[in-house]
């Protein structure tokens, strides 16, 4: 690959610079860090491998649902 190859592709890649923040600061997903007793299961058990819902679980984050 050519120099100017090289330039002008990260050229191309800043075009699409503004779309990129717009998506990370628009994102519908959150980034969670799971250090919590059992948060490191909730996120795999929400894609649609597991899909929790499926299996009949309703994630309810009221201290009333808990079982204790």
């Amino acid at each position: 690959m050519e120099n100017n190859e090289i330039k002008y592709e990260l050229k191309e890649f800043k075009l699409f610079e503004p779309l990129f923040k717009w998506a990370r600061k628009k994102s519908l997903w959150i980034v969670a860090f799971c250090t919590g007793c059992g948060g490191i299961e909730m996120p795999p058990l929400a894609t649609a491998r597991y899909d929790f819902e499926r299996f009949g679980i309703m994630p309810n984050p009221a201290p009333r649902m808990a079982d204790l």
